[in-house]
């Protein structure tokens, strides 16, 4: 295979489709699977990690690595925090066990002086090297498993990272550390044999007070949210560390710097309920509300809470620097039928959300009979007397 005319060939066809591109024929001296496959990482690529989709030089795994390989914004910020927590300390070895495409392990590994990939499988430690030998990385590659590794080497590392496989082999997406390969919960006594800081990466989906009664010397949770879809949650472990983890929340862009709390300062933070709804709603990001922040966030933007179970907030001025959205109250009525018909016959088209209400999104969409879309709200609650509301809101300035 000529790497000239297969890059030329990538180069020429990178926006067509590849459904139909597979039904063309390519030259013979390019491998036709793999330049559309490569077309197809980089297309699929050009949003998650942007700066490897457009290096002409790098190779890209099959879908699965990609799907499950971190965005270049949430590797920087894993990055970034582990530059804050080690700036008073020299960084020397790091050790990513659980490889996969490489992306965290190439922006963490640019922290330290010397970094280790390991991955069991041999065709993603072949396209890493390479792909680490283009990007200037100091990586050495290591085709093992995170057990083996961990009982073969002698050296001692300033981090460990770990990712853990949330698939099963027949492709269910698995939430339970202890369903996850490697397992960490068994597993995280021997890393510590190597280490005195790890940092695992879990799904979005895991349940957080779960993973903290499983695991042991938690120092902090990140709750990483983009464009208000949760996307990873991070453990930063230390070894011997005892006491109450510090939660960090992050909604990126629209958040420029963490929400930091405790779960005894959201345990102990009395709670204050909307007599009435005001002008403003709010609903926190999804960092917040993975992470059960909910008496804090009224307390720290100065909002009331609708209902203890509803976590949406109101307030008569607007709190332009809340951590999500905000709509600006129009109407609100009670929810029965008259009102359901009044707002059938004044609103063509809106966004319909449901939070602690009887009926989901879409039931209640059925029973509007509006179409999806606009920069209308309608929003069906519980307020404080259990009184169920339906609240017509919009963005500001719309």
């Amino acid at each position: 295979m000529d790497d000239n005319k297969t890059r030329l060939f990538i180069r020429e066809h990178i926006n067509d489709n590849v459904d139909m591109l597979a039904l063309k024929n390519v030259p013979s001296d390019i491998d036709k699977t793999f330049v559309i496959n490569q077309i197809a990482a980089r297309q699929r690529l050009k949003g998650k990690i942007p700066s490897w989709a457009e290096n002409e030089d790098l190779v890209f795994p099959q879908k699965i690595s990609l799907e499950q390989c971190s965005s270049e914004t949430t590797a920087k910020y894993k990055a970034d925090i582990i530059a804050d927590d080690f700036s008073s300390k020299e960084m020397t070895n790091f050790a990513d066990l659980t490889g996969g495409f490489g992306v965290d392990c190439s922006f963490l590994s640019k922290l330290f002086h010397k970094s280790y990939y390991i991955e069991t499988q041999p065709y993603l430690c072949e396209i890493a090297e390479h792909n680490f030998k283009i990007l200037n990385d100091n990586i050495e590659v290591a085709n093992a498993s995170a057990y083996d590794f961990l009982q073969n080497t002698d050296k001692h590392f300033d981090l460990i990272f770990i990712d853990p496989a949330r698939r099963d082999k027949i492709g269910r997406k698995m939430v339970s550390l202890h369903d996850c390969s490697p397992d960490i919960v068994d597993l995280q006594d021997i890393i510590f044999n190597k280490t005195n800081n790890i940092l695992l990466k879990a799904s979005p989906m895991l349940d957080i007070d779960s993973a903290l009664r499983e695991l042991h010397h938690v120092k902090e949770v990140h709750v990483i949210a983009i464009k208000n879809e949760c996307k990873e949650l991070l453990f930063h472990i230390e070894k011997d560390f005892c006491g109450e983890p510090v939660f960090k929340c992050i909604d990126i862009p629209s958040m420029n710097k963490p929400f930091i709390f405790n779960k005894n300062e959201e345990k102990e933070c009395e709670l204050s309920l909307a007599d009435e709804i005001g002008d403003f709603i709010y609903e926190p990001s999804s960092s917040l509300l993975k992470s059960g922040c909910f008496k804090l966030t009224a307390k720290r933007f100065n909002l009331k809470k609708l209902h203890i179970n509803s976590h949406l907030y109101t307030s008569e001025k607007q709190n332009a620097n809340f951590a999500g959205r905000v709509l600006n109250v129009k109407k609100i009525l009670h929810f029965d039928n008259k009102s359901c018909r009044e707002i059938e016959n004044e609103i063509q088209k809106c966004n319909i959300m449901t939070r602690n209400f009887p009926l989901s999104s879409e039931e209640l969409r059925k029973k509007l009979k509006i179409k999806d879309g606009g920069n209308i709200f309608v929003i069906g609650t519980t307020c404080k007397n259990n009184e169920k509301k339906l609240i017509v809101a919009e963005i500001p300035n719309h």
